[in-house]
């Protein structure tokens, strides 16, 4: 697997899932080799037999941003880089959590597990959020989605191993 195409990927199906069934456009900023990678992601989300057959890709372009535009001039790309900045930073607030060596291999005990623990450091999780994040959240309707490494390696067996 490529982080790029994955991260593309993961993308194209929170916005499939979100605008299901109605065409939708990904505009993808600057990056090398920007087609072959967006190809990739698209390999990904073709051999996805959970989402794939839902129809959560069928109405979905995606295209590298034209050359002579740059995130400066194009205000949802700023909004986004702002948005994955801003996710970014609080994620790392919790990066001690992430690294404890007795966190439960269950998605929903971890997720016991860490209310505890943000609880017990921060006091909450409004708490440990960035008030700019919390601005972003009360103002938007993004939605994070962080895979940790378990999930990755439940997604990469449910597909049997097959990414392509």
């Amino acid at each position: 697997m490529e982080a790029y195409p994955l991260a593309a990927y993961g993308c194209m199906l929170v916005i499939g899932q979100d605008y299901l069934n109605r065409p939708t456009e990904l505009v993808f900023d600057h990056i090398e080799k920007a087609h072959s990678k967006l190809a990739k992601a698209w390999e990904y989300a073709k051999s996805d037999s959970y989402h794939g057959p839902d129809g959560v890709f069928d109405s979905m372009v995606t295209t590298p941003l034209a050359k002579e535009l740059t995130f400066r001039t194009v205000q949802p790309l700023q909004a986004a880089d702002f948005w994955a900045w801003e996710t970014r930073k609080n994620h790392l607030n919790m990066d001690e959590w992430w690294s404890l060596p007795n966190r439960p291999d269950d998605s929903d005990a971890q997720w016991e597990h860490m209310l505890q623990w943000v609880t017990d450091k921060f006091g909450g999780f409004e708490e440990a959020t960035r008030k700019s994040l919390q601005q972003l959240l009360l103002r938007t309707r993004f939605k994070n989605m962080l895979w940790s490494y378990q999930q990755l390696c439940d997604a990469h067996e449910a597909r049997g191993g097959v990414w392509a």
